[in-house]
């Protein structure tokens, strides 16, 4: 996968992957990694993709996440859209992404994301650019680009 400007780069292991439905087909580096209906994450990555195209995204792949294994053991997405990419963890409860706590920090040209109450080996991550936590119910949504955050956090007040 071509990695975008400004994803991370995490302490843990990184695995990366791709789609549900497209608008054009993922590029062949991409599809490697295509999220499958046998993928634990596959059901909620559905609904998220609804959630996306009924607020004007084109969605071009659904793939395994860089998340994968971070942290949570919890399934998770990355959604590669018109618009820039979007990774999403998916909690079982219903508020479960509302209790994660961000800590961020300016670490000399790095940013630097830690996770009060989940200590371990990977409860760290760095990236080169800020990274924007939004946190809506049972998602947690990553994204690298101020401009997305905000229009994602308008889409999930309504």
């Amino acid at each position: 996968m071509t990695q975008p400007s400004g994803l991370l780069v995490l302490l843990g292991l990184l695995s990366v992957h791709p789609p549900l439905a497209a608008a054009r087909p993922c590029a062949a580096a991409d599809s490697a990694g295509v999220l499958k209906p046998s993928d634990q994450g596959f059901a909620d990555a559905r609904q998220f993709e609804g959630f996306l195209r009924d607020h004007g995204f084109v969605v071009h792949c659904v793939i395994r996440s860089t998340f994968q294994s971070f942290i949570w053991a919890w399934p998770e997405a990355a959604f590669l859209t018109d618009r820039g990419d979007i990774e999403v963890r998916f909690f079982p409860s219903p508020k479960g992404a509302e209790r994660v706590r961000v800590n961020e920090a300016r670490v000399g040209s790095e940013w630097r994301y830690s996770f009060p109450g989940h200590r371990g080996a990977g409860d760290t991550l760095y990236a080169k650019d800020r990274q924007y936590f939004i946190r809506a119910g049972r998602w947690l949504l990553l994204v690298d680009d101020p401009a997305l955050a905000a229009e994602l956090r308008r889409g999930l007040r309504r």
